[in-house]
């Protein structure tokens, strides 16, 4: 059993990552932390949590809890990942992991020397059929990857958030949107290492709600992607050109299945079939409960973790550089 304090109750919270914990019995929250009281007494009442803070550092100082889980807006993860793994807790944090790479680097640094595991939360990467997608590029059953397509979209006021600083700053959509991009291209051809291009508009917000890229991975494989904020049919789309056919997934509508076209011959992988649209009015994505399992594996049975904070690294590169050219 994995001892888990919650740091954070707003709607990340409610609506996915307590639905991911509740299918998990290996999991018990012990305790439950936010700045407001009656977010926090709702989500400790939700989970039969024993306690709830309004400071999150007294849930640190529990010797029952064995790791946290930081939901918190992102200015505040480095100071609550230093401080858990400070009070010997794993951390399973919210993206971003930190804001700077020097702040990755101080995590990184407090982090080996504990020898405790961070795992930043990246869920789409979990997503059954983008794994599924991965073994059919590691069986190189697509030859050499020549270009990825990736688009995200959604309804920005759908979210309901708690906190504004998705539309209150020019980069909001950067930094909400761009690492879900690169999670799921990652597992499939690593780092980007160049931005081509970038184009940009504001739509419905007085910052910029749609965004398109141009990204250049290792052995100059081109990543086009789409984000976008005005959408009323949500969807995140990944497909993947080879020599030999293509791979198609939509991560967030059909998670449980994949098209596979190789040498003009289209076949279907599916796992869950119509079982899954239960699932999805209930907001209960496979990807959450997939990556508790594997902060859970990691830290009962060790391995090697599916994100890194190089990983995390790279995403901030790249957010500097689709910066500069938006400029």
């Amino acid at each position: 059993m994995l001892q888990l304090g919650i740091i954070g109750c707003g709607r990340v919270t409610s609506m996915f990552h307590l639905k991911a914990i509740q299918q998990l019995e290996k999991v018990d929250v012990l305790a439950v932390a936010d700045v407001n009281e009656n977010r926090m007494n709702e989500i400790k009442k939700t989970v039969g949590a024993p306690i709830g803070y309004l400071n999150y550092r007294q849930l640190l100082e529990s010797d029952d809890v064995e790791a946290v889980v930081i939901n918190t807006p992102p200015t505040l993860h480095e100071a609550m990942v230093l401080d858990a793994l400070k009070a010997g807790k794993h951390v399973l944090c919210e993206k971003p992991l930190a804001n700077s790479i020097e702040g990755c680097l101080r995590v990184k640094e407090l982090k080996n020397k504990s020898g405790l595991v961070v795992l930043p939360f990246h869920n789409y990467a979990f997503t059954p059929s983008l794994i599924q997608m991965k073994k059919y590029v590691q069986a190189n059953s697509l030859g050499n990857i020549l270009k990825i397509e990736v688009i995200f979209e959604n309804l920005l006021k759908s979210y309901r958030s708690h906190m504004d600083f998705r539309e209150n700053t020019k980069e909001g959509i950067v930094d909400d949107v761009l690492p879900h991009i690169l999670s799921v291209v990652y597992p499939i051809v690593g780092h980007v290492e160049r931005v081509s291009f970038v184009n940009y508009w504001c739509k419905e917000y007085d910052v910029c709600d749609n965004l398109e890229t141009g990204l250049i991975a290792s052995n100059d494989i081109l990543i086009n992607s789409a984000m976008s904020w005005t959408k009323m049919r949500p969807r995140f789309s990944v497909r993947v050109d080879g020599e030999k056919g293509n791979l198609h997934t939509d991560l967030m509508i059909n998670p449980y299945k994949l098209n596979i076209t190789i040498h003009g011959k289209t076949t279907t992988w599916k796992d869950k079939g119509m079982r899954w649209y239960l699932d999805m009015v209930q907001f209960k994505h496979p990807s959450f409960k997939n990556q508790y399992e594997h902060f859970y594996q990691l830290i009962k049975e060790g391995g090697d973790p599916m994100f890194t904070v190089e990983d995390e690294i790279n995403m901030i590169e790249t957010k500097a550089k689709i910066l500069e050219k938006m400029r």
